[in-house]
């Protein structure tokens, strides 16, 4: 989620539900509603002695003010004069993964019919023009665990701007032909959604760890879109768009002051709280289930391909976990510049097009641990060597102690991208909202550092001992299948067949897959 930035923020390190530094882009084309974007770290084999980083500075906030209205809505505000623009976005808890049985996809489709719709006053085709007009942006957008809406314009525009920006979050129209529209398009995203390997191992892999019916797993589909109603995105949005559920977070060229007058005008005391404070639960994790799958391969059958699209994953944990620096050292270790499994399985032995492993943790609930890559297909056998040595490589980080100098190396350059999360007041402010939000101290950007730097090479091995362990791992392929399964059989995998096919719209109308 976004601060209405005027930068494009560099993603963070961290695996998140949340993400206030991003500048939102409304989209509902979404293959799971409540599952993050996996990204596959490649590297390049140089000699680490060669590489040097400058020590790192401790994490510096610049200053802000945090006020509370007499409604409960929470106002940060950070002056920031470098460029002439203001941006800001207004965050409501409550995303996709709390969305009714059988309504996956509601939220997505909120954002964006809240935008396409716009209100009474400004209908969406004349919204269009006011902000094209003035170079501005407004946008909704919804994640597993909040709604928000954004928006950024020239601060001499900001007159102007903000009451439009205010009556589309209180007063949204919702109008049923540009329901009907997001809809259209959400069908044109499932009917699309196996067309790419990558996304189907991302899905389905998801699935495998948290559960088909999981509200971490589950996907949109043409029979939850088609039941979505006008009233659904009422009842959706106006439930969680009350200002005792809200953070606004406001940055750029402003005097503080001459802000929070016009917050409280616009969103304060004519926006009445509700009696109790919206509550939305975090979704529990079924970890037993994943007992009985450990060490299945699952195939994903796509005839056409002549590759096979590897991903390998278990239960992770949380950004709190006790083991969570140490697993990001190894996350360093694993991929980057001079990664082991890029050196060990793609380069020596050739083995795969890219080939990564991460601990992705999260906020509020068990994250994955997910390693994999591209390999051929060919007979079987080169997919089945990529796997073993892929487990083998990882193995191997608790079988012999890591060196000082690849340990040093590892921490530094951890700590170096971590750093890039706060090149920027929008993203340091979006930071500090994200900790609060999820209940973590506001210090947390400086016991990263310090922790990374805590980390031991004795607790690299201690770590990756039980976090990362053979019999944990649960195996999706996406391949030919008649061309892998015999040699995946042959060498002692249980094979089972991953079912990607569509599910038919109400209708009958026919679908790809």
């Amino acid at each position: 989620m976004g601060l209405g930035s005027r930068r494009v923020c560099i993603e963070s390190r961290e695996r998140s539900d949340l993400c206030f530094a991003c500048v939102p882009k409304v989209a509902i084309s979404l293959a799971t509603a409540a599952v993050w974007a996996l990204f596959e770290p490649t590297g390049l084999a140089l000699a680490l002695d060669k590489l040097e980083f400058p020590p790192v500075k401790n994490v510096t906030y610049p200053s802000y003010t945090k006020h509370k209205l007499n409604n409960g809505l929470v106002v940060y505000l950070m002056e920031d004069h470098e460029v002439p623009l203001v941006g800001g976005t207004i965050t409501f808890r409550g995303g996709s993964r709390s969305e009714p049985e059988g309504k996956t996809g509601l939220a997505a489709v909120t954002a964006s019919v809240l935008r396409s719709g716009g209100t009474e006053e400004l209908p969406g085709y004349q919204l269009d023009d006011f902000l094209a007009e003035r170079a501005a942006f407004v946008g909704a957008s919804a994640d597993p665990s909040s709604f928000s809406v954004a928006f950024s314009c020239l601060s001499e525009d900001l007159e102007s701007v903000l009451p439009t920006y205010q009556r589309l979050i209180r007063t949204p129209l919702f109008p049923d032909e540009k329901l009907a529209l997001a809809k259209s398009q959400a069908f044109g995203g499932i009917a699309r959604r196996n067309d790419d390997p990558n996304e189907i191992a991302r899905r389905e892999i998801v699935k495998l760890v948290y559960g088909p019916n999981s509200k971490y797993g589950r996907s949109m589909e043409y029979s939850t879109i088609s039941s979505i109603e006008r009233s659904d995105l009422q009842g959706f949005y106006l439930k969680r768009a009350v200002p005792n559920n809200a953070t606004i977070a406001i940055v750029g060229n402003f005097k503080s002051d001459d802000m929070m007058k016009q917050v409280e005008n616009y969103f304060g005391e004519d926006w009445a709280p509700t009696e109790e404070k919206p509550k939305f639960e975090v979704p529990a994790v079924d970890k037993e289930r994943l007992e009985s799958l450990r060490g299945t391969v699952y195939i994903a059958d796509k005839k056409e391909l002549s590759q096979s699209y590897v991903r390998a994953a278990t239960l992770g944990g949380r950004l709190d976990d006790p083991d969570y620096f140490a697993l990001e050292v190894i996350n360093q270790l694993l991929n980057g510049l001079g990664g082991r499994l890029f050196n060990e399985v793609r380069s020596k032995e050739g083995l795969a097009y890219s080939v990564f492993g991460q601990w992705y943790p999260a906020y509020d609930h068990p994250g994955v641990f997910l390693a994999g890559g591209e390999t051929s297909s060919a007979d079987g056998k080169q997919l089945v060597d990529f796997l073993s040595k892929l487990v083998d490589t990882m193995k191997g980080l608790d079988e012999t102690e890591i060196s000082d100098d690849d340990l040093k190396y590892a921490k530094d350059s951890t700590l170096n991208s971590f750093v890039f999360n706060f090149t920027s007041p929008e993203e340091v402010l979006g930071r500090i909202i994200k900790y609060e939000f999820y209940g973590y101290p506001p210090d947390f950007a400086e016991k990263y550092l310090s922790g990374i730097r805590g980390v031991s090479s004795q607790a690299v091995l201690q770590a990756s001992s039980y976090r990362i362990r053979e019999d944990d791992l649960i195996y999706l392929i996406v391949a030919n299948q008649s061309k892998v399964e015999p040699a995946l059989k042959a060498a002692g995998y249980t094979v089972v067949p991953c079912d990607i096919k569509i599910p038919p719209p109400p209708g009958g109308l026919a679908t790809s897959s």
